[in-house]
């Protein structure tokens, strides 16, 4: 596996570890930033307030699968 220091906006590290398994956005800035970094594959799930890029609607009766 690989590491990674990434700065956020706020100016704080945060280490992620490579391979990425799964990312729900819950933030359509933040779904932006993660199609900025090339991670379509990685993202699983977005809200409907996320407009651009279109990656993949969480839906309710989805939840538990995420949970696995």
């Amino acid at each position: 596996m690989t590491k990674k220091v990434i700065i956020d906006q706020m100016q704080r590290s945060v280490e992620l570890t490579f391979p990425l398994k799964r990312i729900v956005s819950l933030v359509p800035s933040q779904t932006e930033l993660l199609h900025y970094f090339g991670l379509e594959k990685e993202v699983v799930a977005i809200t409907k307030f996320c407009i651009y890029p279109r990656i993949g609607m969480l839906r309710n009766n989805e939840l538990e699968a995420l949970r696995n």
